[in-house]
């Protein structure tokens, strides 16, 4: 199999080979379960690396084109390809010491302090107090200010592949304040379908609007296919699920989608969680990308990327739910700083956005192989996954433990420490030998000795 191939291209050889196969998997060029070469074989006919194909090939199985089979190959996946929009591929584009005596909290994902560009976000306030001070004295806009509502929509088409419009998108101080604006414009909206486990966080509002809310179990591509026909919204994290890391294939993505067509009243709310922070390869496209008949809404924060204080977040609403939005907008008010709104704006225009991001996905990459070379070091068999993307890993020892003396021992040694049971509703004994172990806002340099901290006291608790 020859692969049209520039050498002396800018783009990797990789996402050459990558997006020469999915075009010849979506166009039928490469029929449904055909096997491709090995790896070997394709390298040498086009004259590149193993390591090239490797890359190639690993993408293609993240995003659900192929599939494997052990020691028979690799794949075509069948996919629905005429639900696949032919969009343009997507491209990537001092530490603090820590007294051992303070409180490790294992169980926090904020963003590691020491990455905040102040220094720069000094200069953009300074330079908007000096240049553009009369619009910080104008009413705040409801909807978000229409500069920053611009600059992410531009972020978004290229980084996410949203093909969203700048009108579309309604801006707010939290994911859940926005949830509630959502259901503000989906009134008829009885039943509700969460992952389990999952992102709990909006359960109580969930339960104080009186819905019904129904958890749906998750497999290794993520959410499976709901099985109760009465659900009429589900909120999803397909891009990394929170907290097992899943990534869900594009197979899967379909079906989801099928299920949202399959009746008018249905939709589904896209947290397009820690997406940002994927450690290899490119990123998959978004759930909103592939959605034909605008039945997803988009939603996504700043806080997580930049810091919790700023209180960021936004969702991509379909034109439909827009004109319902319209009509509550005399009923809300303004909930963000005009002068965080101007200087985010500056801080996205002018690139500084995606240098962050990608000094972030370096550094915390680096955090999450410490991390996972401490384990390795005392536990060669354990269990460790939702480790490609995000801010955290699930780390199973391989040997079971009393989770209750554990939780005890955690407490009384300073160490916040949660397991995959907290997020789970109606847990099983294999969601409490699971930890959940965030790694982000631990200094680097200590994260090996805490580590090895934490296992001398699971040791202490095996059965």
């Amino acid at each position: 199999m020859i692969i049209p191939i520039i050498k002396n291209s800018q783009q990797p050889l990789y996402i050459q080979v990558y997006l020469q196969l999915k075009q010849w998997i979506i166009d039928g060029t490469l029929p449904h379960h055909a096997p491709l070469p090995s790896k070997r074989q394709l390298a040498a006919e086009n004259k590149i690396s193993i390591n090239t194909v490797m890359s190639a090939y690993e993408q293609l199985l993240t995003e659900g084109y192929i599939y494997s089979k052990e020691r028979k190959g690799y794949f075509v996946a069948s996919i629905d390809y005429q639900m696949v929009p032919k969009f343009p591929p997507l491209l990537p584009t001092h530490t603090t010491e820590i007294n051992t005596t303070d409180t490790i909290d294992w169980s926090s994902s904020q963003v590691d302090a020491t990455l905040f560009p102040h220094k720069l976000l000094k200069k953009i306030y300074q330079h908007l107090l000096e240049h553009d001070w009369q619009s910080f004295i104008k009413p705040s806009s409801i909807q978000g200010d229409d500069t920053l509502r611009n600059a992410l929509q531009g972020y978004l088409t290229l980084s996410r592949g949203v093909p969203t419009q700048a009108n579309q998108l309604i801006l707010g101080p939290s994911s859940k304040y926005l949830l509630g604006i959502l259901l503000q414009l989906m009134p008829d909206i009885q039943v509700v379908g969460i992952e389990n486990p999952g992102y709990h966080q909006y359960l109580p509002l969930l339960s104080a609007k009186k819905l019904n809310i129904v958890p749906l179990p998750l497999d290794d591509d993520g959410l499976m296919s709901p099985q109760n026909d009465d659900i009429e919204l589900i909120i999803v994290t397909p891009n990394h699920q929170f907290p097992t890391g899943h990534i869900m294939p594009l197979e899967r993505r379909q079906q989801l989608l099928h299920w949202a067509y399959a009746k008018p009243n249905r939709w589904i709310i896209e947290d397009d969680y820690d997406s940002e922070y994927k450690y290899a390869g490119i990123p998959i496209p978004s759930l909103t990308q592939l959605d034909t008949k605008h039945r997803v809404i988009y939603m996504g924060s700043l806080s997580r990327t930049l810091a919790s204080g700023y209180r960021v977040s936004f969702a991509a609403l379909p034109e439909q739910l827009m004109q319902s939005f319209n009509e509550i907008k005399p009923t809300l008010s303004p909930t963000l700083n005009i002068i965080t709104e101007k200087a985010l704006t500056t801080f996205i225009l002018e690139h500084h956005l995606e240098k962050h991001l990608n000094r972030s996905r370096i550094f915390y990459k680096k955090k999450r192989d410490t991390l996972m070379n401490a384990i390795y070091q005392v536990d060669t068999q354990a269990i460790i996954t939702g480790y490609e993307a995000g801010l955290h890993i699930l780390y199973r020892p391989s040997q079971a433990f009393d989770y209750h003396a554990l939780m005890a021992k955690t407490k009384v040694a300073q160490i916040n420490l949660t397991l995959l049971a907290n997020y789970t509703l109606e847990p099983s004994e294999q969601h409490y030998q699971t930890l959940f172990l965030s790694y982000s806002h631990i200094p680097i340099e200590v994260i090996a000795d805490e580590f090895y901290r934490l296992w001398q006291l699971i040791n202490e608790c095996l059965l």
